[in-house]
């Protein structure tokens, strides 16, 4: 069951996209402030616990066992840090948001 904090957070994100998606262009420097902002409302909602929240700058590897194939999230949520090494995260992340542009929403929706 989710906490009442844990709904909340949902909401401010979910309302953000929502605001967000009714833009027609989305610029390089909006992609960041979007981003930034989203970061900030799910920090702010985690800020007592002992997840971590990764913007732009954490690998994530999904099939570390088979290859070494990797993508970079906007915004990453991570749990559970054992599998966290260096720049790299190897586990399953509990939230991933990735901010459509139009130059990068075809590889955004396919490839990530």
């Amino acid at each position: 069951m989710l906490s009442l904090h844990t709904k909340y957070v949902r909401l401010m994100v979910l309302n953000y996209m929502i605001r967000v998606k009714s833009r027609k262009r989305l610029c390089r420097n909006q992609h960041g402030i979007i981003n930034g902002n989203i970061y900030t409302v799910i920090k702010q909602g985690l800020r007592n616990s002992l997840s971590l929240v990764s913007i732009e700058n954490l690998d994530l590897k999904y099939h570390p066992d088979e290859n070494d194939d990797y993508v970079c999230p906007d915004i990453m949520v991570i749990c559970d840090r054992k599998h966290l090494k260096g720049g790299t995260y190897s586990g399953i992340p509990k939230f991933i948001v990735e901010t459509l542009s139009p130059s990068t929403a075809k590889r955004d929706k396919t490839e990530k």
